[in-house]
């Protein structure tokens, strides 16, 4: 679990490096190590359960575990995944639209691809499919 946890913290260093490159012209791209400090092992540990689920044929996972705080908020993970993801869909959609406006205006190339509204849109179909 160690391993996977470290695995995820850098994968996601990665990728908001990658989403983010002003940060490099702001000279805070340190912010985004913060990242594999955090807590995670919730995330991860349901990561492992749905790669499991997925790998094995089965139409159920069953965990004991005691009824804790950090079981209750582990198991309301994607639900609350989900909300955040639509609502950063909602602001990343709004910013693409005022970019593609702006681009428009000022007769340059307009991209129609945004990235981070690309990951957003790939995160909530492999959540909403788990």
């Amino acid at each position: 679990m160690e391993k996977e946890v470290a695995r995820q913290a850098d994968q996601y260093s990665s990728m908001l490096k990658h989403l983010l490159p002003s940060l490099t012209v702001l000279n805070i791209e340190s912010v985004v190590d913060v990242v594999k400090h955090m807590p995670g092992v919730e995330e991860v540990f349901l990561r492992v359960l749905s790669d499991v689920y997925a790998s094995r044929d089965c139409s159920l996972i069953v965990v004991d575990t005691p009824p804790t705080g950090v079981t209750l908020r582990t198991l309301y993970l994607p639900a609350l995944y989900m909300v955040w993801l639509d609502k950063l869909i909602k602001v990343g959609e709004r910013i693409a639209s005022l970019r593609y406006v702006i681009a428009r205006t000022m007769g340059r190339k307009v991209e129609l691809r945004d990235k981070a509204l690309s990951m957003l849109l790939d995160m909530r179909e492999r959540y909403s499919a788990s």
